[in-house]
């Protein structure tokens, strides 16, 4: 240190102070003053000063570190809080989920429907007399939603449930309280005969309506859990009273599956359609129900708005000897047929009716056959009718 600055000073000496700027000689000034040794209390000094900041920084250390075990513990019991809640929502998930597979199976056990006609499409047959009531077999199937109807065996129809069930044939139809594992067949009467072909006039078709059931204590909690829920959705919507209370509608009576029509051919006054070239869609104009506005009156068509099973009957009228001849159609194909000729010039009807399983847009119709006439007055003898069953 001494030599150093010395040497400084010997230079600064020797040095011709006019070949250096002024500024040359204040720089070559604070090095020699900072080239100076301080004194022994100012060190003692700055070490005190360090101390005491080292302490300090210490004691803030110690403090973020209890700080962070703290909140780490605090992190710690809410994540198993968490983890518990989340549990216990599993849990709650998996018993709704349960509970919602049983109101399936209550959903599927209630979409029962069937039709069917007596021959396959390539039989002509005309069946008796027997000298005994003879269990037919409608063999042709069309539908057969819940497979409770058998072709193969003479118990026609199993209901699964206590229901009420209707049942339709050409000319008679009923509705019936079953309980589970009652049958139902037709018979045909002795001394009788039954005729079918590929046009399928003999027909047998049938629908659950609803089910009658005893309710169970766990049926019952679970009726009364949904009705909180929806007393639930009644209090959360509390945008408006009003709103609310359409939600919680919207929930019990979906009305976009109400859907039902009946429609005789003529308003008013008499009408005698035919005989044209061609099977013709009728158009049925006098509506008298048509929830849903499924059928159209302009065209004769009824066009499914959902999926699912649909029920449709169909009924005409002749005048005289000419035959009539009515069809069901799903889009372009047949289904069954409807045909009646009087031998004299008397008041004749036939019908027939089917449960068909529809897709959304498919269409339904009844078209006159090609060389017939078909009659209708103000009593409404021709009429098409038909309504949804049950959605899929």
């Amino acid at each position: 240190m001494k030599t150093t600055v010395m040497f400084l000073l010997f230079l600064l000496a020797g040095s011709n102070s006019k070949n250096l700027t002024e500024a040359e000689n204040e720089i070559l000034a604070r090095q020699v003053e900072y080239l100076q040794p301080w004194p022994l209390s100012d060190i003692h000094a700055v070490l005190r000063e360090m101390a005491a900041s080292l302490a300090v920084q210490k004691e803030e250390i110690k403090s973020l570190q209890r700080q962070n075990t703290e909140n780490l513990e605090k992190q710690n019991t809410e994540s198993t809080q968490l983890r518990k809640q989340l549990q216990e929502q599993v849990t709650n998930l998996e018993k709704q989920k349960t509970e919602t597979d049983q109101l399936k199976q209550q959903l599927q056990a209630k979409q029962v429907a069937f039709s069917a006609s007596l021959l396959p499409n390539d039989q002509i047959e005309t069946l008796g007399p027997f000298n005994t009531y003879t269990t037919l077999i409608f063999k042709h199937v069309v539908t057969n939603i819940g497979s409770a109807y058998s072709p193969h065996t003479e118990h026609i129809y199993i209901a699964y449930e206590h229901q009420p069930s209707h049942y339709s044939s050409v000319t008679n139809a009923a509705t019936l309280l079953l309980q589970p594992g009652d049958q139902v067949y037709l018979r045909q009467w002795a001394n009788s005969v039954v005729y079918d072909n590929h046009n399928h006039h003999t027909t047998f078709s049938g629908h659950l309506v609803f089910t009658i059931q005893h309710s169970s204590p766990a049926q019952v909690l679970l009726r009364m859990k949904i009705t909180m829920l929806l007393l639930l959705l009644l209090l959360v919507a509390s945008v408006s009273a009003q709103s609310a209370v359409q939600k919680v509608e919207i929930v019990c009576s979906p009305k976009e599956n109400a859907v039902a029509f009946s429609a005789s051919l003529v308003v008013g006054g008499e009408l005698t359609l035919g005989p044209f070239d061609k099977h013709t869609v009728l158009v049925f104009k006098h509506v008298v129900t048509n929830i849903g506005n499924a059928y159209s009156p302009e065209t004769g068509l009824f066009t499914a708005p959902v999926t699912g099973a649909y029920h449709f009957e169909w009924y005409i009228g002749v005048h005289g000897p000419s035959p009539t001849s009515a069809g069901l159609f799903k889009n372009s194909d047949q289904i069954f047929l409807a045909w009646e000729q009087q031998t004299a010039g008397l008041f004749g009807t036939a019908a027939n009716g089917v449960t068909l399983q529809l897709k959304a847009g498919d269409q339904v119709s009844v078209r006159l056959w090609a060389g017939t006439k078909i009659f209708d007055n103000l009593y409404h003898h021709t009429t098409f009718s038909g309504h949804l069953l049950f959605t899929m």
